[in-house]
């Protein structure tokens, strides 16, 4: 089964940062969020996939030939650890979810 939503805390956790920075971002509207039961704040992987995909953006400010290698790099580096964090956590939420069988 896929995770669909994720909590401030889980967030936090794959963003390596802060449950109240997540949720300052939320509020902010920097990361869509949506209550659930009016008071819980979830989150939708899609939105934290975005969120972390590296962007394409032409602004002088990073030069003609776009945005530096360091840049490339952390870009690179955090969508690699979201990919490896959201496997980690599908890997998780399957060995809850699959029948144990009796041990002997």
């Amino acid at each position: 089964m896929t995770r669909l939503v994720y909590t401030p805390d889980e967030v936090a956790a794959i963003l390596k940062c802060s449950p109240a920075h997540v949720r300052a971002m939320c509020a902010r509207g920097e990361i869509p969020a949506f209550r659930l039961g009016g008071k819980l704040l979830r989150i939708r992987a899609e939105d934290l996939e975005a969120l972390t995909r590296p962007q394409n953006t032409s602004s002088s400010a990073s030069g003609a030939d776009g945005p530096s290698a360091l840049t490339k790099t952390a870009g690179a580096s955090a969508a690699d650890n979201l990919d490896r964090a959201l496997r980690q956590m599908r890997l998780l939420s399957s060995l809850k979810s699959s029948p144990r069988s009796p041990s002997r």
